[in-house]
């Protein structure tokens, strides 16, 4: 909220998208699906096809926060344990084999 004026209701992962709004959906890692619904302050969920949340029913385990687009790289937030990053969107997918962009929500009017 500070950073963009958003203000998502919180939610695990997997019930982020339902008590927000939705405006992408899919399954890629190429940028180029998803760019064009992309700004600043909006929440990016992923899947980690490793990950314990696993469940049926859960679209993805993990989500970030997009913050743009600056020295070449597009530029997302997230919680990885009790540690906030900030790492480049292309590196940490590149990183994370297997992990795919499930959807981007933005809080409900």
């Amino acid at each position: 909220k500070e950073l963009f004026g958003m203000e998502y209701k919180p939610a695990d992962a997997w019930d982020f998208a339902g008590k927000n709004r939705s405006v992408w959906k899919g399954s890629t890692v190429n940028f180029k699906d998803f760019q064009s619904h992309l700004r600043p302050g909006q929440a990016i969920g992923m899947y980690n096809p490793s990950s314990r949340y696993n469940q049926q029913g859960h679209q993805y385990t993990h989500t970030a926060l997009y913050l743009g687009f600056k020295d070449g790289k597009h530029w997302v937030l997230q919680r990885v344990g009790f540690n906030n990053r900030i790492d480049p969107l292309d590196a940490f997918l590149q990183t994370h084999p297997g992990w795919k962009i499930k959807e981007i929500t933005e809080p409900k009017p």
